[in-house]
């Protein structure tokens, strides 16, 4: 098996950490190196939400059908690729097959749901100090957060809308 090489993906590019330094990703079957990781410093942190920072104000303007439609598509691919992304975790991290189906399994729910949340009514009345008039709170998106995940939630926990803190 070829040894893999990942770097980071930052403004929609892979690209090598900051020093070119990487981690070997060992295979608990083999313990062999399955991949050769990009290891983050915190400059590249920064380099990643800077380029989320500058994507965030075309996405906030992509209408809530379009966004929806892209989470439920993407929901799509996965459930298409669960065998590949199942042996993927077993050859990784060994992953005892069970374990990694229900991983991908609710990734796929959980971009699905986050899909419906899009377009699920977000306003909310607010009482004000005039008599019979009321203020209308209508939620936006705000900006850009980073998030480190562990290597074993990396199915889950990248998955956008996902309910755990990692």
């Amino acid at each position: 098996m070829n040894t893999l090489t990942r770097g980071l993906l930052i403004g929609g590019k892979e690209i090598p950490a900051t020093g070119r330094r990487t981690v070997a990703d060992v295979s608990p079957w083999t313990g062999q190196p399955y991949a050769h990781v990009a290891a983050a410093k915190p400059a590249d942190v920064t380099a990643a939400v800077d380029a989320a920072a500058t994507a965030f104000p075309a996405w906030s303007e992509v209408r809530a059908y379009e966004r929806r439609a892209i989470f439920l598509r993407a929901a799509d691919l996965l459930a298409a690729r669960a065998e590949q992304a199942i042996a993927t975790m077993a050859a990784e991290v060994g992953a005892a097959r069970p374990w990694a189906a229900f991983n991908v399994g609710l990734a796929v729910e959980i971009l699905r749901e986050a899909g419906a949340a899009i377009t699920q009514p977000t306003g909310q009345t607010l009482a004000t100090g005039t008599p019979g008039a009321y203020s209308l709170a209508i939620r936006v998106p705000m900006g850009v957060i980073a998030a480190i995940a562990g290597c074993s939630w990396q199915t889950c926990c990248a998955t956008p809308g996902c309910p755990t803190v990692c």
